[in-house]
């Protein structure tokens, strides 16, 4: 059964025991990006050289298909510093691009951000707001900063619990 708890959001609860190892839910990432601190494949996920990038943006690829076309357009001449804020702009671009029925099901989810911003410190939050928020900003996504917020806060709810996909 799944329901919904304050605080924490909706949560399945088993309705009998459940033995270690049984698979219990199988379901589909709503977006995969990224979650390494190297360099990787934005398309494949293969760790790959400084060298070896997209011909058209210039962002790490050593392979064509979907999942990088998201991004391609928009970030083309990445200036940041770190993987990690790259992985999670790419990560946040793939998650607005999502269709309407499966954006209703992401919107559900806990973003978590006042705990972030608090826990992270403001310092840290400021290196998101900065180096994600604000560059996607810069280069043309005309979602507002407040979405792009939400969508980096359940990206990074997820991956703190050691997945790549929402």
């Amino acid at each position: 059964t799944v329901i919904s708890k304050e605080g924490v959001g909706r949560c399945a609860i088993a309705s009998r025991d459940i033995l270690a190892g049984e698979i219990i839910i199988e379901d589909n990432a709503a977006v995969v990006a990224p979650a390494a601190s190297n360099l990787v494949c934005l398309e494949c996920f293969t760790p790959v050289s400084g060298d070896t990038k997209c011909i058209d943006c210039s962002l790490p690829l050593c392979c064509q298909g979907p999942r990088h076309q998201v991004e391609c357009g928009q970030m083309a001449g990445w200036a940041g510093e770190r993987t990690s804020s790259l992985y999670l702009s790419v990560a946040v671009l793939r998650l607005l691009a999502v269709d309407s029925k499966t954006w209703e099901l992401v919107d559900d989810l806990m973003d978590h951000l006042d705990e972030r911003k608090c826990e992270a410190g403001e310092a840290d939050w400021e290196k998101v707001n900065v180096s994600v928020i604000k560059y996607l900003k810069k280069v043309g996504v005309e979602h507002s900063e407040a979405t792009l917020e939400r969508a980096a806060g359940i990206i990074l709810s997820r991956r703190r619990q050691g997945t790549q996909g929402v």
